[in-house]
């Protein structure tokens, strides 16, 4: 762990500096608002984030550890190059959600903050987590542990629930997207 501190600092700190960067792009820009911070403040986001932080960090534990600390390792044994390993981990990691996906999101709040319908969803989110896969494939690699990864997963979960689900940020409707961010 001493050695690989900073991996711990840069999975805590690099989610949060970039949804900060994003939100107050699209702040800037006149495609997001933040009606939440404005009306509740950032005590009420951090305590709320905290909360989605506690509650999800268990599960992504266990996701992480099932990935990128069992599937990852067997795909280095089998001298898989570290991209096609991580490419390969991130779509089963994705197919590993579509019942989620199709039987347990409320449609409701999937309505609520996008405009996809499941199938685009699905696929977009098919794009996307192998792009996860990829960094925290790489965290593991750097920190020789896996549990960078359980806490730049957690963070990323923590605000990106908080912000859909509690109203804090809103993209403007033209873009394609709900109260997404």
């Amino acid at each position: 762990m001493k050695a690989g501190w900073r991996w711990y600092l840069a999975a805590l700190l690099s989610v949060p500096l970039v949804v900060g960067l994003t939100l107050g792009l699209g702040a800037g820009l006149g495609t997001t608002a933040l009606p939440g911070f404005a009306t509740r403040g950032l005590g009420a986001f951090l305590a709320l984030a905290g909360v989605a932080f506690a509650a999800s960090l268990a599960k992504n534990g266990f996701e992480e550890f099932a990935w990128r600390g069992y599937l990852t390792p067997r795909f280095e044994a089998l001298k898989l190059n570290p991209f096609v390993n991580y490419l390969l981990t991130g779509l089963i990691w994705a197919g590993w959600h579509i019942p989620y996906w199709l039987y347990f999101l409320d449609r409701a709040v999937l309505e609520a903050n996008t405009t996809l319908n499941v199938t685009t969803f699905i696929l977009v989110a098919f794009s996307l987590l192998p792009l996860q896969a990829i960094t925290y494939g790489e965290l593991r690699r750097l920190s020789h542990s896996v549990w960078p990864g359980v806490l730049m997963h957690t963070v990323a979960n923590a605000l990106s629930f908080t912000l859909l689900s509690d109203g804090f940020a809103e993209v403007n409707r033209g873009l394609g997207q709900g109260n997404c961010i």
